[in-house]
């Protein structure tokens, strides 16, 4: 759970994340336990819900509880270890007594003692994992939690804030992996997510290749190479070498399980891909990044009742999910459902932009084509951005508008768009499979299978 700051002192709330950030990192390195991620457990920061309710929303058995207390020059970390059911029990409770500087001493200590109270062994290969751990400069420690603090802001301004920390810890000692760990996960985050900077998939690689140069034990490091090389890239053998590492490392990410799961789609292994994004939600359920994509593939695949499934469940989620709100209009779509499909598209672009493609083919598949095409010509305005040139192949392959569809499929080939190693995939571009521009541009991508 958030570690809570008793300090008095607003600005040790990075020490207080990350601590959590710590603890979560070396729990989920065991290979015999399944850790929520931070990320999944900040919704229940200060919540006054009780803790079974808590445990029983995350799907776990056990709840650790941390609170600071002191200053960073004599810090006091409390720990409680909590078994949920089949009644709230404290199992252990203790004090921790460290300063700053050698704050790394203790989280082997506490994992332990949790792992003790959960009667769970460590097992031989994981000894290596909480044993081998490397000695930081404290002063480093706190520009990376003060980085990753910044960063998980998700805001321009915390952005940079997050990129100084990290380039401070750097001039400190430029020998240490960990501030190259945080702009690779950073600039990895951003080159998906945001417009923080163009060139931010290259910087992630970057320094994901520098940290793990220093130290090849990231798991983290990894997960942002193994993204880049499959999304961007497109060096698919180096895509599953470092997945595979990656999960080696730390089988608790659930970014390292969905982003493999894209991987198996890609040969066409549907039902293993699937299991491996079904790890990713049991992970965390939480994560509509997770619950979006399983839905997402068994759209791909035309398996609509199961995406029906799953993307209902990401609409349980705490978030207005328009991409949830697309997969079931565009599977109401292919399953005659038309008018179902219109309403589920409308109501999803009423609350965001950007699935515009899935009501142009709900219209189609309604023979309401010139609905269908006053969608389209909204799109075409914007055809130079990656993201409405894929939608636009997908709807002129359904309009029977082949050369227009290669021509859009292209544009996404040259921005080098996330979605275009999956061409023969995308139900959608069926209709393309044996046109020769279609061959080309997939012979051009050497898609693995």
């Amino acid at each position: 759970m958030p570690v809570s700051n008793f300090t008095g002192n607003s600005d040790l709330d990075y020490i207080a994340s990350g601590i959590q950030d710590a603890l979560c990192g070396q729990l989920g390195q065991l290979s015999n336990l399944i850790v929520r991620p931070r990320a999944s457990t900040l919704q229940f920061k200060d919540s006054k819900e009780p803790v079974r309710q808590i445990a029983k929303e995350l799907s776990v058995n056990n709840i650790v509880e941390s609170s600071i207390k002191g200053s960073a020059e004599n810090l006091q970390i409390e720990v409680r270890l909590i078994e949920a059911f089949p009644a709230e029990k404290y199992i252990w409770s203790s004090t921790f007594v460290q300063d700053w500087k050698n704050i790394t001493n203790i989280y082997s200590d506490i994992v332990r003692r949790i792992m003790d109270g959960i009667q769970i062994k460590i097992l031989p290969q994981d000894e290596k994992k909480l044993t081998g751990k490397r000695d930081h400069d404290p002063e480093i420690l706190k520009a990376y939690d003060r980085g990753i603090y910044f960063m998980n802001k998700r805001t321009p301004e915390d952005f940079e804030k997050g990129v100084k920390c990290f380039n401070e810890a750097i001039e400190i000692d430029p020998a240490d992996p960990l501030p190259y760990l945080g702009l690779a996960i950073g600039y990895g985050t951003a080159g998906h997510t945001s417009a923080v900077t163009e060139d931010a998939k290259s910087r992630a690689k970057g320094y994901a290749v520098k940290a793990l140069s220093l130290d090849s034990t990231l798991a983290d490091a990894y997960v942002v190479l193994a993204e880049q090389y499959l999304y961007t890239d497109w060096d698919f053998p180096a895509t599953e070498k470092s997945l595979k590492r990656a999960m080696e490392l730390n089988p608790n990410i659930p970014s390292v399980h969905y982003t493999y799961g894209w991987y198996l789609a890609l040969l066409n292994q549907i039902d293993e891909a699937a299991a491996e994004m079904k790890k990713a939600v049991e992970i965390d359920p939480t994560d509509q990044v997770s619950q979006g994509y399983l839905a997402w593939l068994y759209l791909f695949f035309d398996r609509f009742e199961d995406a029906i499934a799953e993307a209902q469940k990401l609409l349980q989620l705490p978030t207005d999910s328009t991409l949830g709100l697309y997969i079931i209009g565009s599977a109401y779509a292919e399953m005659g459902m038309h008018y179902e499909a219109i309403e589920m598209h409308k109501k999803g672009l009423a609350i965001s932009p950007g699935y515009e493609s899935g009501l142009a083919i709900a219209y189609v598949r309604a023979n309401q084509r010139d609905k269908a095409m006053e969608v389209v010509a909204e799109m075409e305005k914007s055809r130079d951005f990656w993201w409405y040139a894929w939608g636009l192949a997908e709807v002129y392959a359904t309009l029977g508008e082949k050369g227009k569809a290669i021509d859009c499929l292209e544009i996404v080939y040259k921005k080098r768009g996330d979605f275009i190693p999956w061409i023969k995939a995308d139900f959608y571009l069926k209709p393309l499979l044996n046109e020769p521009g279609f061959i080309d541009i997939a012979k051009r991508l050497k898609l693995p299978g």
